[in-house]
């Protein structure tokens, strides 16, 4: 097995402080996966905790304000972090083929989507023209 050098050691460490990861095919990983998996995790805890909310309101009404309140609270910091992660993945740009597709198949399942969609055909159109041959 040949040795690392102070060479290699230096330019694997200066990719890893980037946050670079290599996919099994030894290409580095499209940002978009990890905004599609931030988005997924926003939405996902801002649905259960508005279901616990709706639960909590249902069956304890107005005995348990406190709970029921800090409940809601929760609730719109975490519709507040799913909007942002709609914003994030609406503005990351894919940089690979099955990135753009991995987009455009998540897109369509993504709430809080309104006026974002503009900025999401924009960052699909700038990776199809990267990807394009000149």
């Amino acid at each position: 097995m040949p040795k690392a050098t102070d060479k290699d050691i230096t330019n694997r460490r200066s990719f890893l402080a980037t946050g670079g990861t290599v996919t099994s095919a030894g290409s580095l990983t499209d940002p978009v996966y990890l905004a599609i998996d931030d988005h997924r995790t926003a939405a996902a805890t801002y649905q259960a905790l508005e279901r616990l909310f709706d639960d909590a309101h249902a069956k304890l009404g107005e005995n348990h304000n406190h709970v029921v309140n800090q409940l809601g609270l929760e609730c719109d910091e975490a519709i507040n972090w799913a909007q942002q992660a709609t914003r994030d993945l609406v503005g990351t740009t894919p940089t690979t083929l099955p990135g753009i597709l991995a987009m455009l198949e998540y897109l369509p399942n993504v709430e809080f989507l309104d006026g974002d969609l503009r900025t999401a055909s924009a960052s699909i159109s700038d990776a199809l023209r990267s990807l394009a041959p000149a």
